[in-house]
């Protein structure tokens, strides 16, 4: 809910959202560091959207120091680095932009987190570009339109599926409506 929020700009409901995430992941103890991390998360996202960076970046680079100490928390250190690599990158340094986004990229590189993997080499492109690393830029950014492409091939073959269940599924009910109404 936080998240549709802050994409509708209503950040001010997206603060009281993320204020009901906090009280029910102090109810569950067992998810409740990651529940508070992808929280805090979005409390830098917030901050970034109303103009604070710097609060945006010690939120951030809090969130990154804690992140370590979670076993499984490869997609959303993963997520915090190119969140913080969009805020070097505002700040025109770029190296710095990569190293996060490489950082990202290691820490779900065997991990099937194919989304975010595609934004990140998309944003390593771009950084390139910037600095004109032309050979680096070009790797990027046909890892991206590699990934783009599996990407949409997946969702194609989604929607097939989907559309293949609605089919069963129609089927099967029109086959139980039929033995019914010879039932009656």
């Amino acid at each position: 809910e936080s998240r549709n929020y802050i994409a509708l700009k209503q950040f001010d409901k997206a603060e009281k959202s993320l204020l009901k995430s906090i009280e029910i992941a102090n109810n569950n103890q067992n998810s409740y560091a990651y529940i508070s991390a992808g929280n805090e998360l979005r409390r830098a996202t917030i901050a970034l959207e109303k103009g604070n960076r710097q609060e945006a970046q010690k939120i951030a680079d809090q969130l990154l120091k804690s992140l370590s100490s979670l076993p499984r928390a490869q997609y959303l250190f993963a997520l915090t680095q190119q969140f913080r690599a969009q805020l070097f990158f505002e700040k025109q340094d770029y190296d710095q932009a990569i190293e996060c986004l490489k950082s990202g990229l290691t820490t779900i590189d065997k991990i099937n987190y194919n989304p975010l993997k595609s934004s990140i080499y998309e944003d390593l492109a771009k950084n390139y570009l910037v600095i004109k690393k032309n050979d680096d830029y070009e790797f990027y950014k046909n890892k991206y339109i590699e990934s783009s492409k599996i990407l949409e091939e997946n969702k194609k073959e989604a929607r097939r599926e989907l559309i293949q269940l609605s089919t069963n599924l129609t089927q099967e009910n029109n086959r139980l409506i039929l033995i019914k109404k010879k039932t009656n």
